[in-house]
């Protein structure tokens, strides 16, 4: 922080939050406490609540260091992760036994799969590609990996759940088609693929929809009271961080042509699954 002109905010102090892309921010500071802030300027207020939240983190030892890049990396990505799974929880798993995950060597299904093998009572399948099948297989977390040229090998016997980070429209109707009415929950999250058809046809098994993490949130914010989220959340993060070392090669860059170059690695595939990078825009 370069200066404050707020009399509670000190010159110097470390936030958390998601910053705009830039080399600075003015902020507005409103609500005030001692775990944080919100940017109260006009022009952001058209923007979700989260995007205007900043957590005070000065001193806190999970935000030094090698620890603070993977608040940075994977926080808000297992958030999602922790959302599903209680989402998933929640509704039973709509009756499935087995749940896939597509792209799962991404850091949100990787961090979902995790959670779901803290779980008794359901199988985690990782589908991803054979060049990611190694790393996939290394986490510990997928009771079974196996790769998009091999989906139609799965048993039809018993009813399944699908979670689909990759976004690709040829694996999704080809997974509903071998699988029929088994498919008992279809959930779209993400896009790594970019290979979404914008005609896509009617599947059988159940409709595939995209999972809301901003309805999720406030619901479980009114069920489960004050900091409830923050609670769970914290306890899921505690036992997930300790991983991390193992599992993530944590890159540093700094200055445009680096931040530019990493966009470009990543939009093209060519980000290692066990990378992530920490960029500033900053030399």
């Amino acid at each position: 922080m370069i200066a404050s002109k707020h009399p509670n905010i000190t010159a110097g102090e470390s936030l958390f939050g998601y910053f705009p892309m830039a080399t600075h921010l003015v902020i507005e500071a409103a609500d005030v406490s001692k775990r944080g802030l919100r940017d109260a300027a006009a022009h952001r207020q058209g923007v979700a609540a989260v995007y205007n939240a900043y957590a005070r983190v000065s001193g806190d030892p999970a935000f030094a260091g090698r620890q603070g890049d993977y608040q940075a990396l994977l926080r808000p990505l297992f958030m999602l992760s922790f959302l599903v799974d209680d989402f998933l929880a929640e509704h039973e798993f709509y009756g499935a036994r087995s749940l896939m995950l597509s792209s799962a060597s991404s850091k949100t299904a990787f961090g979902l799969a995790h959670l779901l093998h803290l779980r008794k009572g359901i199988k985690v399948i990782g589908l991803t590609s054979a060049a990611n099948t190694d790393f996939v297989k290394s986490l510990g977390c997928y009771d079974e990996v196996v790769t998009y040229d091999n989906v139609k090998s799965l048993p039809v016997d018993s009813p399944v759940a699908f979670v689909d980070m990759a976004g690709n429209s040829e694996l999704r109707e080809k997974l509903h088609r071998h699988f029929g009415d088994q498919m008992k929950y279809s959930g779209r999250i993400g896009l790594t693929h970019r290979s979404s058809s914008p005609d896509e046809p009617q599947l059988p098994g159940a409709k595939p929809i995209w999972f809301s993490a901003p309805h999720q949130i406030p619901k479980r914010a009114k069920e489960w009271g004050p900091g409830g989220v923050d609670t769970r959340f914290n306890a899921a993060w505690a036992g997930f961080a300790p991983k991390l070392d193992h599992w993530l090669k944590v890159t540093e860059g700094r200055g445009p042509a680096a931040v530019r170059a990493a966009y470009l690695d990543t939009l093209n595939g060519r980000v290692p699954p066990d990378q992530g990078h920490i960029l500033s825009l900053a030399e």
